[in-house]
C-alpha cells in the first residue's frame, strides 16, 4: 500500500475516535474519565508511601469546575511527581509504568492515562476548529514551586506529534504535587448532576477506608464541598511485595529486562545478580537471615548453580530454571492476604449516605487455591432503602468502575439453570429488579485481573465465575429471606392490630374504609417500630391492601365496613390460596413473581368466591379482578391492567343486553 495512506499510530493519544477506544468512554463521558484516572494515579503514589508506613494514610483533595462547555479538574496529593520523567511519561511511542512490569494490587497498569488526558484537550480542540491549539493550559503539574507544561505539537500532514514542555515558576504552594486538566468546548449528551458526583466521591470513601478526600465542586453555579475523614485504624490491603506465582514466565522475563534496562541506566553491566532477582518477590525480600537455617535466596542461588544471569540469557532455558526454582520455594500466598474493605466501612459508608431500610448484608469468598496464579477476593453487600429504584456499584482492586465490568459477561447462579448477563439479569433472576428500592454492591480484588478489551472497562469473568456465582447466592438468599421473614412480621403486627380494633367495636358501630384506615393507623403508631414504618413512602398502600386481605378472610370486617371503590385483584399465592392486592399496587414484577399470565372479569359478583375457593387462580396462573362499587373504577383498573402489564384479559359476562354492553 502506498506509504501515503497509513497513518502514525501516535496520533491514537490525539484522535477522537482513537480515545474513545482507549478510555473505553464516548467524548462526553470523559469528565469522569479525567476524574478517575488522576484520583487513581494520586492514590498509586501515596500509597507507595502508605505500605511503608500506614499512619501516613493518602490525603487528596479533588476541585472540579464546570461552567459553559468549559471543565476543570484538579487533584492534589502529598507526594512528589517524578518531573525528571516527563518526557517518557508524555511520549506516544513508548509506555512509562513500574506496574507494568512489577506486579501489585494497583488501579492501572499500562501508563497511557496522563497521555490521553494531555491528548483529549487536543481532540476537542480539534472536534471544533480543525486545529490543534487549545485556548487553555491543557494540562499542567506544579511541583516544587515550579509549574510543568507539557504540550504536544501536532502536525497532521506529515503525521507526526512531538511532546515539549515548558517549566515556569509557580505562585501555588504545594508540598506535594498539583495536576490540573483544562478542558473547552466539553458537551455532553446528558449533563452532569451533582449527585452524579457526588456518587463517585462517596465511591471513592467506599473503596478507601484509609484515605482522606476533600472535594471542592462547582457545577453551573451549584457549589457543594465534603471531607472524609481516614481511618488510621485500617490496613487490611496487601501491601507486601508480590509473590513470583503472579508472573508468567513472561512477565517474569519482561521484568528481568527492566531491571536490566534500570541498572544500566546506572552502571553498565550485562548480567543481573540472583539476589537482585529474587529480591522482587514475596519471601526473598527483607528476610531476617536466620542463622541455623539456609534462607531462601541462598537455597535458589546454590541450586540454581550460578550468581548471576547473563542478558542473553534472559530468554534461555537458564531463565526457566531460575524462575522454577524461585517458585518451588516460594512460601504459600493465602488470598486473604489481599486484604478487602470489609463489612464495617461498607455500612458505615452505606447507611451515612443512603436512606437505608434495616440490615446491611455481607458476604465473602475467596478463590479455591488451586491456581496461584490468580488469587482473588470477592466481597458483597446489599442493603434495602426506603425509597427509589436499584442501584448498583462495583469495584476493582479499591476503586470503583464506570460501570458492571461483567455487564455482557454470561454469569453463573444456582437458581436458574440458564447463565444470566451481567449483574443487572442476576439481581433480577432474584427477585431484585430495577423497581426494587435497594443498593448492591460488588468489590474484586484481584493482581491479575484480564481486561477483554484495551480501555479495561470490561474484563475476563470466567475465573471468577463459580466463586461469584456461589456468594452471590448466599447474599441474596439471605437477603430475600429476610424480607420475607420482615413482611411477614409485618403482615401478623398488622392483623393483630385489627384484631384488636374489631374487638373493642360496639354492636351498632359502622364505619367506612378510610375510617378503618384511621384507625388502623392510630393503633399501630403506639409501636415505636410500626410507627417508623409509617412514615415509609409506600406505607399507606401497602395498608390498605393488608385491610383488603384481611377483610377478604373475615365476615365480621366485611359486615362492619363499606367496602372500598377502589377496584381490587385477587392474586394466587402458590401452591394453593390467594392473596388481594389494590389495583394501583399491580405491575409486571408483581404478575411476574406469581406466575400470573393472564387476568379473569367475571360480570356477576357473586361468582368470584366460586372462582377463588376453587383455587382457579393457582389452577390456571390467573388473577381475578373483582368488581368495585363503582363502574369508573373498573374501567380504569382493566385500562391499566391492559396498558402497564400487557396480559391478556378474559371477560364473562351475561348473554344479555346488559352483558354485552358492558364489554363495549
Amino acid at each position: 500500500m502506498d506509504e501515503g495512506f497509513s497513518s502514525n499510530r501516535e496520533f491514537d493519544f490525539v484522535d477522537l475516535k482513537a480515545l474513545g477506544r482507549i478510555t473505553g468512554r464516548p467524548a462526553h463521558e470523559w469528565d469522569f474519565y479525567i476524574i478517575k484516572e488522576l484520583i487513581d494515579n494520586a492514590l498509586d503514589a501515596e500509597e507507595a508511601v502508605w505500605r511503608q508506613n500506614p499512619k501516613q494514610t493518602p490525603i487528596l483533595k479533588v476541585k472540579i469546575e464546570f461552567f459553559n462547555q468549559t471543565l476543570f479538574v484538579e487533584v492534589s496529593n502529598r507526594t512528589q511527581f517524578p518531573v525528571e520523567l516527563i518526557p517518557n511519561i508524555f511520549a506516544t511511542d513508548q509506555y512509562t509504568s513500574r506496574k507494568a512490569f512489577v506486579k501489585e494490587l494497583t488501579r492501572g497498569a499500562l501508563g497511557n492515562a496522563l497521555k490521553t488526558l494531555l491528548g483529549i484537550p487536543y481532540a476537542l480542540r480539534n472536534r471544533v476548529s480543525g486545529d490543534w491549539k487549545p485556548d487553555q493550559k491543557p494540562l499542567s503539574i506544579i511541583c516544587n514551586q515550579k509549574e510543568y507544561l507539557p504540550r504536544y505539537v501536532v502536525d497532521t500532514t506529515n503525521q507526526t506529534i512531538t511532546f515539549d514542555y515548558e517549566i515556569i515558576p509557580s505562585k501555588k504552594e504545594t508540598e506535594g504535587t498539583i495536576i490540573r486538566v483544562l478542558l473547552d468546548y466539553f458537551e455532553q449528551q446528558k449533563p452532569r448532576t451533582l449527585d452524579d458526583i457526588k456518587g463517585l466521591a462517596h465511591q471513592y470513601h467506599c473503596c478507601n477506608p484509609h484515605g482522606n478526600f476533600q472535594w471542592i465542586v462547582e457545577l453551573e453555579g451549584e457549589e457543594w464541598s465534603v471531607e472524609y475523614a481516614a481511618n488510621q485504624n485500617w490496613s487490611n490491603k496487601f501491601r507486601g511485595t508480590a509473590p513470583i506465582h503472579w508472573y508468567s514466565m513472561t512477565d517474569f522475563q519482561n521484568l528481568l529486562g527492566a531491571l536490566y534496562r534500570k541498572q544500566v541506566s546506572n552502571q553498565q553491566s550485562y548480567q543481573l545478580s540472583v539476589q537482585t532477582i529474587c529480591s522482587y518477590f514475596d519471601g526473598f525480600d527483607n528476610q531476617d537471615g536466620d542463622t541455623e537455617n539456609e534462607d531462601l535466596t541462598t537455597t535458589v542461588t546454590r541450586k540454581f548453580g550460578k550468581n548471576t544471569l547473563l542478558v542473553s540469557q534472559f530468554e534461555s532455558e537458564l531463565s526457566k530454571k531460575l524462575y522454577k526454582l524461585i517458585s518451588d520455594h516460594s512460601p504459600q500466598f493465602k488470598s486473604l492476604r489481599l486484604g478487602c474493605i470489609g463489612l464495617e466501612h461498607i455500612r458505615t459508608v452505606l447507611t451515612s449516605t443512603f436512606s437505608v431500610n434495616g440490615k446491611v448484608f455481607y458476604e465473602i469468598a475467596t478463590d479455591k487455591g488451586d491456581d496461584p496464579s490468580l488469587p482473588f477476593v470477592i466481597e458483597a453487600a446489599v442493603v434495602a432503602l426506603k425509597e427509589g429504584s436499584r442501584e448498583i456499584e462495583t469495584a476493582i482492586n479499591f476503586t470503583p468502575t464506570y460501570d458492571d465490568p461483567f455487564r455482557r459477561c454470561r454469569l453463573y447462579t444456582p437458581i436458574q439453570p440458564d447463565a444470566v448477563v451481567g449483574l443487572r439479569e442476576l439481581l433480577d433472576a432474584y427477585g431484585l429488579d430495577e423497581d426494587t428500592p435497594a443498593i448492591f454492591f460488588l468489590h474484586l480484588i484481584c493482581p491479575n485481573v484480564e481486561p477483554s478489551e484495551f480501555s479495561k472497562t470490561e474484563i475476563n469473568h470466567l475465573p471468577f465465575k463459580q466463586v461469584m456465582g456461589e456468594v452471590l447466592d448466599r447474599l441474596l438468599k439471605a437477603f430475600k429471606q429476610a424480607q420475607e421473614e420482615e413482611e411477614l412480621q409485618l403482615k401478623e403486627a398488622i392483623f393483630q392490630a385489627l384484631d384488636d380494633i374489631l374487638t373493642n367495636l360496639k354492636n351498632s358501630e359502622r364505619f367506612v374504609f378510610d375510617q378503618l384506615l384511621e384507625k388502623l393507623k392510630t393503633k399501630l403508631n403506639q409501636d415505636p417500630i410500626l410507627s417508623k414504618w409509617l412514615e415509609t413512602p409506600d406505607a399507606l398502600s401497602r395498608l390498605r391492601t393488608y385491610i383488603i386481605n384481611y377483610q377478604s378472610s373475615n365476615t365480621v370486617l366485611t359486615q362492619r365496613v363499606a367496602r372500598p371503590a377502589v377496584a381490587t385483584l385477587a392474586l394466587p399465592q402458590h401452591p394453593e390460596g390467594y392473596f388481594l392486592a389494590l389495583a394501583e399496587r399491580i405491575s409486571r414484577k408483581l404478575f411476574s413473581q406469581h406466575h400470573v399470565n393472564k387476568i379473569l372479569y367475571i360480570q356477576v359478583p357473586e361468582l368470584e368466591p366460586v372462582i377463588m375457593d376453587n383455587d382457579w387462580l393457582c389452577r390456571m396462573d390467573m388473577a381475578l379482578l373483582r368488581n368495585p362499587p363503582q363502574f369508573d373504577a373498573l374501567e380504569e383498573t382493566i385500562v391499566q391492567c391492559m396498558v402497564g402489564c400487557d396480559l391478556p384479559l378474559l371477560i364473562w359476562h351475561n348473554n344479555d343486553p346488559t352483558g354485552h354492553e358492558r364489554v363495549k
